[in-house]
């Protein structure tokens, strides 16, 4: 039977996936096929079954996931909801007259949970908010519109500054 020769692009492959290159990058690198490439990572099995090369761990895959204002207010809303129900629950036990002091607890506890939701939920509004109804300072750090007249009116008041630095300069010779 005949050695199966390894690519180059395989070997190449498999060092940079040790070396925690992307597999996207990997695959334009080496023009391997995520199929051809996940084959080589595994070992390439040969004819007779046996890997050609030792299996490569593989790394575990982090999808990084965006929360968003709107989930928050949604997990926000359905916590509300959820607080709510066990407050109308508790409502009904205690006309009934049942075991009062876990009741009293759990009112506690629901009532300071409402508290920090309402707190939290004040806070994204207040940071939605445009810059201008928070009563905050717009924001300076705008480019200009006519880089021109900026660098023009720059100048002027550089010259200014130094022309106001050179009289008290003269002042004080004096």
């Amino acid at each position: 039977m005949t050695d199966i020769e390894i690519p180059d692009a395989a070997r190449r492959a498999r060092e940079m996936y040790q070396q925690g290159v992307t597999i996207s990058a990997i695959k334009a690198e080496t023009g391997l096929t995520h199929h051809q490439l996940y084959r080589w990572l595994e070992g390439s099995p040969g004819g007779n079954g046996a890997s050609l090369l030792p299996p490569l761990p593989k790394r575990r895959i982090v999808k990084r996931t965006r929360i968003t204002a709107g989930d928050r207010m949604s997990v926000i809303a359905r916590i509300m909801r959820s607080a709510e129900r066990q407050i109308a629950e508790i409502d009904r036990r205690l006309g009934n007259g049942q075991d009062g002091d876990k009741d009293a607890r759990a009112l506690a506890l629901l009532a300071r949970t409402i508290r920090e939701l309402t707190a939290i939920d004040m806070m994204n509004h207040e940071l939605e908010a445009p810059a201008a109804t928070r009563g905050g300072e717009p924001d300076d750090d705008k480019p200009p519109e006519d880089i021109d007249a900026f660098r023009d009116e720059l100048t002027r008041r550089i010259n200014s500054i130094i022309a106001s630095e050179s009289s008290a300069v003269s002042v004080r010779d004096d």
